[in-house]
């Protein structure tokens, strides 16, 4: 039998763990002083917040036992357990540390023997806080256990640890206590499982043996005897069966159940909860086939649901829940089936034959109902069709192609009836339609086309008559159609009917449908070819909405058409869409447009590299040549005059640490594409060698002859100039100011930006050298300090 001695050796050979370096030379005393004042006050903060985050920082950094040791968490801990009367606002807290060190191979050994000996004072009271303390540290035991031990049989077999179990089991405590009570109580039963050796014993620290199969035997007993409430005890019996991962405990755990409860007739009841009960123990078909013929139809529908979840390592299941569904369910219990929860769903598309079956009953029932719709049952019962065929294309199901085109044209004749359909069954179509063309499920398909829709839906979507709803899910499934590749053929003939639709959407007064004709706006600038004029009309828009549109969403969405513009814009208009980037990088007061701001200028080097490859192979056809050095200097000279490095620079030095990530990510891709440090340092060598062979050509006078009369002919102008003429550029700015225009940025060289952006590199190695992982904690416990001392709070 293995010895004490020889569990502790497989402990530290099958735990290896890094020690982590504290690094923060102040952290082990701050650390005292904190769980000082948290004794002192009792564990009432300021903010009840620290705690939680103090033991979460803990578990993070503490990883070895000279850091418990040096902190004071260790006699913390026994200080609090150890004090009589029991400090029960401490109590949740030292268990949470010595949770904690339980996954310490020096420490694990102590904390079981510390809780095993003050087990009982611990759980005197039946203190919620300290109960679900307990259990959380059970099931960290368990998990963090490799080989037996002694002291955690001894702990998990402690009369008082079952107690608290089985009355938190059992009593109308809250769920939280109770879910962790179910936990616990399949944690130890899993323990008490592992094979040891073919006898199953362990010897214990006095010599005696412990027979495993008799203690989870015992623990079963307990809870039939002790959980007295049968409902509440089927609830746990289900969740055991649903959640046991060990095949062996759980066949010891099925057979159980069904010698208590269910070998004799009488035992059996026709509630729900025993249904499920009895098909999770006995998962056979005439098991299933006897439980459907139960009375009541609620429990017949929720052991569908149960039989669906199950189908993966039941498949003779399939067959049973057609027979059902087609023979003996109403329409009501068919639409509820189909509307359950997504963990069935997803078993639903997993299984072909019940999925094409559930598909031909929906376009069964659409084409009895979709008729009359003055009925609001059967408003309800299409509009679980949809909401059934939506949520099988969100997860990427793959229907009969042909039988969801049939579908889609079902709807779109809906669509078109205008009057006497519902706004909800309209928005669902629509949404319906998103998901379909958004996952291209019917790309290859003949059978129907973008423009059948587009008619009907554009209707929808400027109609006075609809809702703001219905016209944001018009406007979106616009923009998924557009979102189709080679369509600019097929949906020329909509194009004006489309530019309406988003000229609309802009002067809508709520936001989301002013952001969703965005959305569309982005699509119809990558389908259709448009004008210089055109050009013109949608960027004023843009230029509207990003200066005066207090809603981040709706700007959000605009960026994101502004990205999409900057790809396709005419030369002439491109300065114009780059000072709109340039504003919006500069002085929106979104981290989340700004963000998004850096796609645009990644566009923007994509479109001058397009159109400086297009006239290089023009000039160059003859001998096909590649991009050349003197072209690659052209890229960066026009990366500095249209604004890519300034923009660059800014989002390298926004606030926001999402935004400076996104654009140093963005920055030093197109560093190293383009080596801007190279370039540079070959244009000064360039320059330097063309000042020394000009030699001293120009005199050094010759530099300075204007200057003196410059500045005295500008002394002069100011004497004479009138007040008036002073102040004229400052009522300039504030008229700019009230007109509220775009901001005008100073354009960065590649020197400059070089120089800023080095300086930027040096300063974030300096912080990140002097960061420490101990920083967050720290935080912390200056917090908890000066919570104490009534100072100001230390910000985390």
């Amino acid at each position: 039998m293995p010895s004490l001695e020889d569990w502790k050796q497989n402990e530290k050979k099958n735990n290896p763990k890094m020690e982590v370096d504290t690094g923060h030379p102040c952290l082990m005393e701050k650390y005292k002083r904190a769980l000082e004042v948290i004794y002192s006050c009792n564990g009432d903060l300021k903010d009840y917040t620290y705690l939680s985050l103090l033991v979460t920082e803990t578990g993070k950094l503490f990883t070895a036992e000279k850091d418990f040791l040096n902190s004071g968490t260790l006699e913390f801990t026994r200080k609090i357990l150890e004090e009589n009367p029991r400090n029960m606002a401490l109590l949740p807290l030292a268990l949470n540390l010595i949770e904690i060190m339980i996954q310490v191979d020096e420490l694990r050994l102590k904390m079981l023997q510390l809780l095993n000996e003050k087990l009982d004072s611990i759980l005197e009271e039946s203190d919620n806080s300290v109960m679900a303390a307990m259990f959380q540290c059970c099931m960290t035991i368990q998990k963090s256990s490799t080989a037996y031990c002694p002291e955690t049989i001894r702990l998990f077999t402690q009369r008082k640890l079952l107690d608290s179990i089985f009355w938190s089991l059992n009593a109308s405590t809250c769920f939280h206590v109770t879910q962790l009570a179910i936990r616990c109580y399949l944690a130890i039963l899993t323990y008490m499982s592992q094979q040891l050796s073919s006898t199953a014993t362990l010897q214990n620290l006095s010599g005696q043996h412990v027979n495993l199969a008799k203690l989870r035997h015992n623990l079963l007993l307990d809870l039939f005897e002790k959980v007295t409430n049968s409902k509440k005890k089927l609830g746990h019996l289900k969740f055991l069966m649903r959640h046991c991962e060990n095949p062996g405990l759980k066949k010891e755990l099925s057979d159980f159940i069904v010698g208590k409860l269910f070998q004799e007739p009488g035992n059996c009841d026709n509630s729900a909860d025993s249904c499920i009960l009895r098909l999770l123990t006995s998962p056979k078909v005439e098991t299933a086939k006897a439980l459907l013929t139960v009375p009541d139809q609620r429990t017949r529908q929720i052991l569908l649901y149960q039989m669906t979840r199950m189908l993966q390592e039941n498949g003779d299941f399939e067959a049973l829940i057609i027979d059902y569904l087609s023979t003996q369910a109403t329409d009501s219990n068919f639409v509820r089936y189909i509307t359950c929860d997504d963990d069935v769903i997803d078993h639903v598309i997993k299984t072909r034959g019940l999925f094409t079956f559930l598909l031909e009953k929906c376009d069964s029932l659409w084409i009895q109902h979709s008729q009359d719709l003055s009925e609001h049952n059967t408003q309800q019962i299409l509009g679980s069709i949809l909401k059934f065929h939506i949520n099988c294309n969100k997860k990427r199901a793959k229907p009969d192609e042909n039988k969801l085109a049939d579908f889609l044209l079902k709807c779109k004749q809906m669509l078109q009836r205008y009057l006497g359909v519902p706004d909800s069954l309209k928005a669902a179509i629509c949404d319906l339609i998103k998901v379909v063309y958004e996952n291209g499920i019917l790309k290859s398909n003949n059978e129907v086309s973008a423009t059948d829709f587009i008619q009907a839906v554009s209707y929808l979507a400027i109609s006075s008559a609809s809702t703001w709803q219905l016209k944001d899910s018009a406007l979106e499934a616009l923009a998924a159609i557009l979102s189709q590749e080679d369509s600019d053929e097929l949906l020329q003939e909509s194009k004006d009917v489309l530019k309406n639709v988003i000229l609309n959407g802009h002067q809508h007064g709520e936001s989301y449908v002013r952001g969703s004709s965005f959305k569309l706006l982005a699509g119809y600038i990558r389908t259709f070819t448009i004008s210089t004029t055109e050009e013109l009309e949608f960027i004023t828009k843009i230029e509207a909405t990003m200066l005066f549109d207090q809603e981040a969403i709706v700007r959000r969405i605009c960026i994101d058409a502004l990205s999409a513009f900057v790809l396709k814009i005419s030369k002439e208009n491109l300065v114009h869409l780059l000072n709109i980037g340039l504003h919006a990088i500069s002085s929106d007061l979104d981290w989340e447009v700004k963000k998004k701001s850096a796609k645009f200028w990644s566009n923007v080097v994509t479109r001058l590299k397009t159109d400086f490859t297009a006239r290089n192979e023009l000039n160059n056809f003859a001998a096909k040549k590649q991009l050349t050095c003197y072209d690659d200097e052209q890229l960066i000279t026009a990366l500095e005059s249209h604004g890519v490095l300034t923009a660059l620079l800014l989002g390298c030095q926004d606030y926001e640490a999402a935004v400076r990530e996104e654009y140093i990510v963005l920055t030093e891709a197109i560093m190293q594409e383009f080596d801007l440090a190279q370039h540079s340092l070959n244009k000064l060598r360039k320059l330097d060698l063309e000042d020394s062979s000009k030699g001293n050509m120009r005199g050094t006078t010759e530099d300075f002859d204007y200057e003196e009369e410059d500045i005295v002919d500008t002394i002069e102008s100011v004497v004479e100039a009138e007040d008036s003429d002073l102040l004229k550029n400052l009522v300039v700015k504030q008229d700019q100011e009230a007109k509220k225009e775009l901001t005008k940025v100073k354009k960065q060289d590649l020197n400059e930006f070089l120089q800023e952006y080095t300086s930027l590199e040096q300063k974030a190695k300096k912080v990140e050298e002097g960061r420490s992982e101990a920083d967050t904690l720290v935080s912390i416990l200056e917090d908890i300090i000066h919570s104490d001392s009534g100072d100001g709070l230390v910000e985390i």
